[in-house]
């Protein structure tokens, strides 16, 4: 009797465990200013429920004086530390949310890697300030326990799109930016393209080419849903990808649209397939 109620004892210590490893999927948006991350975020926020988390730009002002002051290098750096610590506040909030829903990120940790490394490519941040930036990013990323995404989504266009977008949207820092230092976004859209080629090489993206469907055209948005749905999906079901797990073991608490799959399809008039080939 007595091994009996030991046996049934940890079976129950075993459940509770397992139980508590369950998360719901985490995913990042990743890409360069004005191709369309704001835009997905609600779009996947109004039609599939998915809880946002948006990076809040307005109160760094290091940032406004880095693209304004005319001397980049003398904020680049405090500016982009203010995002690194706004994240970790961030993510004692979203820790929690993914033990009961999905959560999407705008814009994704990767994303601020790849903006800091382009200010330093460019001579904004020094040797030094870059090497402290990295080091603190990396401790944060991967101390235990951080939230690392499940699914990227990453968001694509050519640069002359990604400036008509920048001039059309009037951010006057960004005006002031493209005007004093041309080179800057071009520069971002480069290094963002060379983060994506790199990225789909080791974990799950999905890649949308927003010059040629563009989120903000009413025609596109249930396409759109259908495609994230769709990929994700698969990416998080198919025991080639995630099969139904996180990288740490965790098992996913799936969204509604990954538990009736049937509901969605593989649009045939976009392959991001073919757009991953060419990558």
């Amino acid at each position: 009797m007595a091994e009996r109620k030991q046996s049934v004892q940890e079976e129950q210590i075993i459940g509770t465990e397992q139980e508590q490893r369950k998360k719901a999927p985490f995913f990042a948006i990743v890409g360069a200013p004005a191709v369309g991350k704001t835009a997905l975020l609600d779009l996947m926020t109004t039609s599939l429920g998915i809880q946002p988390v948006q990076e809040k730009f307005a109160g760094n002002k290091e940032l406004v004086k880095f693209y304004t002051s005319g001397r980049p290098q003398e904020h680049s750096f405090k500016a982009q530390m203010f995002f690194l610590g706004l994240t970790i506040a961030q993510t004692r909030s979203y820790r929690e949310v993914l033990l009961r829903q999905a959560i999407v990120q705008d814009q994704g940790m990767e994303g601020n890697m790849v903006i800091a490394d382009t200010q330093h490519k460019l001579g904004d941040m020094t040797d030094i300030e870059f090497s402290m930036y990295t080091e603190s990013f990396n401790l944060i990323v991967g101390a235990q326990g951080f939230p690392k995404p499940d699914i990227y989504i990453a968001l694509t266009a050519e640069y002359e799109i990604i400036k008509q977008r920048i001039i059309d949207r009037g951010r006057e820092m960004e005006l002031q930016m493209m005007q004093s230092h041309p080179n800057y976004f071009p520069s971002l859209v480069e290094n963002f393209d060379n983060w994506l080629r790199e990225k789909t090489r080791r974990a799950p993206v999905i890649v949308i080419d927003t010059g040629k469907v563009d989120i903000c055209e009413e025609d596109k948005r249930d396409f759109l849903v259908k495609e994230i749905c769709d990929w994700s999906t698969y990416y998080l079901t198919s025991p080639n990808q995630l099969g139904g797990k996180s990288q740490d073991g965790t098992s996913f608490i799936l969204p509604d649209f990954a538990l009736h799959p049937r509901l969605f399809y593989r649009s045939k008039s976009y392959s991001i397939d073919k757009q991953r080939k060419q990558l």
